[in-house]
């Protein structure tokens, strides 16, 4: 439950940061678009995204299998949806969406530097405000934890929640220091500076009214959006309506938080999460399906498309089906809970092995997780992540199988090595290494080729990883991806290409465009020797 909350508030915060960062360059004249500025500010990836894998990474390890709490716990990717829309709240309870809509003001002249000084400060009050009210709720979680004195959702509830409109139990008057200084600032730098609240903030309630109102009313907007998300996150019985300002009045409604208008990241549609099922996904890999939190991106495309996935994912460096099949840890995330799907992969040379050296030393391992998978009558779809080859062929086992000493023969091996775990247990294939091979093939690739792999020529960059998403998106939900506004923080026009290049190869395999990507396996001899294996 901890973790959870910390997670969810970090998620939360780097949201609304990031919103105020762009609504300040927006209304200095620096960029055209706010709502879609996600790592345009220097920074090397966008700064949501990398929060989010961060704090699913914590999540899968601490909070899976039996260390899961009886309750408090929503689940990871209800926590994220949640923790996202309640961070773009925050902003939007001011401004509105689009936040471009919102500048009252052409950039340059006094005016405009006074209303952007005043934007800019309210905003910094609201966002502590909002987070100081999380930063309590946790602080009451852990004295609940440390003594072990609830033993239910509606027991923690009422030990951290008051009833009666005033908001998180707050003994020692953190929130109420956080309102004042709201009060302060919106009319130091605002109301006393002559500047109209009602111009500044267009979806702000009682902007007419003066300071002290403006801070009570939006104190009561954030009351009604951290109820809303916490009780989503934590999976506990709060009613939010009379949470807000003590009334059943129907001021709050989950649908009153956010119409959530983010380009990058989740969704650009209003969002009703508790509302939506959710489709269950564990995966197992190592360092290729860790890098860049490939199940958070998985999960990204879902949310665009209008759906929840709560993904776990255990991801050792080097792992192998072996390593799985033979691991407590992965076995108990296994038999959790009845999986809608489980996404395998492998070290990234032993499939692509001699066709019975896998079927010898691999194949039993592949049906060990799929028998445990399985046990109880479950049945989720095994979905079998195939990897691509190495940028430069793999190079350890070019003698022992001269098939794989170029990428478009070791893809070409490694698919054949995922077909016949496939074929003896009854799964099906996310032919990431096909995509990745029809990246290289095509002539009009908009990008180099090779930046799909990071500078070691094997692990995915955010590219690779995306391009693998949106084929195992594709092939969970039988979707199409081509037009699922997700970009995870890449240009616009590389993400398109990339998931209409995955479309097409969950459509039609490797793509012809003009000649053959791989190489048949018949072209090669045998080679001698024995394989190896050098990392994940």
């Amino acid at each position: 439950m901890l973790e959870t909350a910390r997670n969810a508030g970090e998620i939360a915060r780097s949201v609304t940061k990031n919103s105020g960062k762009c609504l300040s360059a927006f209304d200095r004249g620096n960029i055209d678009d706010p709502d879609g500025c996600a790592g345009a500010l220097g920074a090397p990836a966008d700064p949501v995204a990398q929060t989010i894998a961060k704090a699913q990474e914590r999540d899968a390890g601490r909070c899976s299998g039996d260390g899961l709490p009886p309750y408090g716990y929503g689940g990871a990717t209800i926590a994220t949806w949640n923790a996202v829309r309640a961070g773009y709240a925050v902003p939007e309870t001011l401004f509105g969406a689009p936040l471009a809509d919102s500048r009252p003001f052409a950039p340059g002249g006094a005016e405009a530097k006074s209303y952007g000084r005043c934007r800019k400060k309210v905003l910094k009050r609201v966002a502590g405000l909002h987070r100081e009210a999380g930063v309590v709720f946790e602080r009451c979680l852990r004295t609940v934890i440390d003594q072990d004195s609830v033993e239910s959702a509606a027991a923690l509830a009422d030990a951290c929640v008051a009833d009666d409109g005033t908001g998180v139990i707050d003994t020692k008057g953190k929130i109420a220091k956080r309102a004042e200084k709201l009060e302060r600032d919106a009319g130091k730098v605002c109301v006393d500076k002559g500047l109209d609240l009602a111009l500044a903030f267009p979806a702000a309630p009682c902007t007419d009214a003066g300071a002290a109102a403006f801070t009570a009313c939006t104190e009561e907007r954030l009351r009604c959006n951290w109820c809303v998300a916490t009780a989503a996150v934590h999976d506990l019985p709060l009613d939010c309506d009379v949470f807000d300002n003590g009334l059943a009045d129907a001021s709050c409604t989950d649908e009153a938080v956010a119409s959530t208008t983010t380009t990058s990241m989740v969704t650009t549609t209003t969002v009703t999460t508790t509302t939506l099922d959710t489709f269950d996904a564990l995966f197992l890999g190592n360092s290729y399906t860790g890098a860049n939190s490939l199940s958070s991106l998985v999960a990204g495309f879902a949310a665009a498309d209008g759906r929840m996935v709560d993904e776990q994912s255990r991801n050792p460096g080097g792992a192998r089906f072996s390593t799985h099949a033979e691991s407590g840890t992965s076995q108990n995330l296994i038999r959790s809970r009845a999986w809608d799907a489980i996404v395998l992969q492998n070290q990234s040379q032993v499939p692509g092995w001699r066709p019975n050296d896998v079927r010898a030393l691999s194949l039993p391992y592949a049906q060990a997780l799929a028998s445990i998978a399985r046990e109880g009558g479950r049945d989720p779809l095994l979905l079998y992540f195939v990897t691509w080859g190495r940028r430069d062929g793999d190079g350890d086992n070019c003698d022992y199988y001269p098939l794989v000493c170029t990428f478009e023969g070791h893809t070409d091996a490694l698919q054949e090595g995922y077909e016949i775990y496939r074929d003896e247990t009854g799964g099906e294939l996310a032919t990431a290494g096909w995509a990745w091979a029809n990246v290289r093939a095509d002539p009009d690739v908009p990008f180099d080729p090779t930046d799909l792999w990071k500078s070691d020529g094997s692990h995915p960059s955010l590219s690779g990883s995306f391009l693998t998403a949106a084929v195992i998106f594709a092939k969970l939900f039988d979707a199409p991806v081509r037009d699922v506004p997700y970009t995870a923080g890449l240009d616009d026009g590389d993400a398109a290409y990339l998931r209409d290049l995955a479309e097409r190869t969950v459509a039609e395999g490797l793509i012809d465009f003009g000649a053959r990507i791989g190489t048949s396996v018949t072209r090669y001899g045998r080679g001698r020797g024995h394989h190896r294996s050098a990392g994940p």
